[in-house]
């Protein structure tokens, strides 16, 4: 049972309904996976899902980039915008053209998206040991 109720295409639904943690044959590095929505997939790495949650709290702040922090945090924060309709954007890896396509997600469902997914991060990291 949900505690709080998304419309069907919001992030936060998205975001519910496609988190999965799997490990990279190739490099042996375990990634989370999930969508904001219906065709974009996000992967992370699983070590640097605390830094993508502190990266998101910070996009409507004022704090300075933090020094020494995984590198996508730094590409959340330096590339974070938000257009006049309330949506925001921003890229999760820097590749060697530039950035890629930008993850968009509304202002609004910011906090909801940090809360569940710092409510989640034990589990996740539980799940990449067993992977």
């Amino acid at each position: 049972m949900r505690l709080y109720r998304h419309a069907p295409d919001s992030a936060v639904s998205h975001l519910q309904n496609s988190l999965s943690v799997c490990r990279d044959g190739v490099s042996n590095q375990v990634y989370t996976f999930f969508r904001f929505s219906g065709e974009k997939e996000c992967e992370i790495l699983v070590d640097e899902m605390p830094a993508f949650v502190k990266a998101l709290e910070e996009l409507n702040s004022t704090a300075p980039i933090s020094d020494g922090m995984p590198p996508v945090y730094e590409a959340v924060r330096r590339t974070a915008s938000i257009d006049a309709n309330g949506r925001i954007s921003f890229q999760l890896h820097s590749t060697e053209s530039g950035f890629e396509e930008p993850t968009i997600i509304q202002d609004s469902e910011i906090k909801d998206i940090v809360r569940i997914l710092r409510g989640i991060l034990p589990q996740i990291e539980a799940a990449a040991k067993n992977v």
